[in-house]
């Protein structure tokens, strides 16, 4: 299986977990697995529709705890 990780931006950046923008047409309906991390700290791996998830994820303080936090799928 081959995996492609979205990106942001003309120059293809990791994406900021908080502005994110879960409304684009790019995550419309998309179920697949996805990162958060910050720096070199995995802080969460999951699976399912990724607008949802990552919505969810946004508020949970487990999660937000962490600084410049990013995020891919």
């Amino acid at each position: 299986m081959n995996v492609s990780w979205g990106t942001c931006g003309d120059d293809s950046h990791w994406c900021s977990f908080m502005n994110l923008n879960l409304d684009s047409d790019g995550f419309k309906e998309k179920n697949g697995v996805y990162i958060i991390w910050s720096g070199k700290t995995a802080v969460r791996v999951g699976s399912g529709l990724i607008k949802n998830r990552i919505a969810d994820h946004r508020d949970d303080p487990d999660i937000t705890q962490y600084p410049d936090l990013s995020a891919c799928a």
